[in-house]
């Protein structure tokens, strides 16, 4: 078969490692262990978009010829700068957005206990059934392999193309979508990664239960403000409680002095942002 530069498709590609899934592969002695990782993995999956039961999302999925393809301990995702979704308005904004989707992806899986870890690259891809050869898939498992804690990096080479963008010049300082992006230092290195956290609080709606929407229903302007204002720290309130838990919980499972750091690291990410949305002395956390 010869390969055509048609058939060479140049976008995202995204590596992530689903945390302690390798070594509870390792173990497994029974059909019903089998099972029981091929839901979560599913789950894992489902949550990135794959072959979604929503039609609006599987169509965007189809404008943006995305795959994501799930192996034993791990997905891979490919996102072509070139799609149906940016014949007309570029890539910038679309792609911009496939980053969003993916944070709120790995937000789900975190509040589901499930961390992640994963990189980004932007470069070449082929693929014919069962065969990938791809030099960006390369990039974003060697840059999920150098890094030691539960995010999604992403190289130089994706950032400075999103920075360099010509469309970039279109949205305003204060509302730069590259913010998306936040610096941290790993083993004394810099990285950077999704800020999925941001984007999810940023995010939330303010409404959480029915009672609480009859109470806005039924009152004066300055009032529905006011519930506003309190539903969105509510959900905000409850957003980090359960994600501060969830990495204690990680922590305190393990007596591995290594796996430990990693969540030491994703703890002080949580009390850093969780500084910037409340001051709910519960909604940080403290490693013991």
């Amino acid at each position: 078969m010869m390969i055509k530069p048609e058939d060479i498709s140049i976008g995202i590609t995204v590596f992530i490692d689903i945390l302690g899934f390798g070594n509870r592969i390792a173990k497994i002695e029974t059909v019903t262990e089998i099972q029981s990782i091929y839901k979560e993995l599913w789950h894992v999956q489902k949550q990135f978009y794959y072959k979604p039961t929503e039609k609006i999302i599987s169509h965007i999925n189809k404008l943006y010829n995305k795959k994501v393809l799930a192996f034993s301990d791990c997905l891979v995702i490919h996102i072509p700068l070139k799609s149906k979704a940016t014949q007309s308005e570029g890539d910038f904004d679309p792609l911009m957005s496939e980053f969003l989707s993916l944070a709120y992806s790995q937000a789900a899986c975190v509040l589901d206990s499930i961390f992640l870890r994963g990189g980004i690259d932007i470069g070449w891809w082929y693929s014919d059934q069962d065969i990938i050869i791809s030099k960006s898939l390369l990039q974003a498992y060697h840059l999920e392999q150098s890094i030691s804690v539960p995010v999604i990096a992403i190289t130089n080479d994706v950032f400075e193309y999103f920075s360099n963008h010509p469309h970039r010049k279109w949205y305003a300082p204060e509302v730069d979508p590259l913010s998306i992006f936040r610096k941290g230092i790993v083993d004394n290195k810099e990285i950077i990664f999704l800020d999925y956290m941001t984007i999810c609080l940023e995010g939330l709606d303010w409404r959480y239960s029915k009672e609480q929407v009859e109470r806005y229903n039924n009152a004066n302007k300055e009032e529905r403000q006011r519930i506003i204002n309190e539903g969105y720290q509510y959900n905000i309130d409850y957003w980090l409680k359960k994600h501060g838990n969830n990495i204690r919980n990680a922590y305190n499972a393990t007596e591995n002095d290594k796996i430990k750091s990693k969540y030491s690291w994703l703890a002080t990410y949580h009390n850093n942002i969780a500084e910037l949305f409340t001051d709910n002395e519960e909604a940080f956390i403290e490693l013991k």
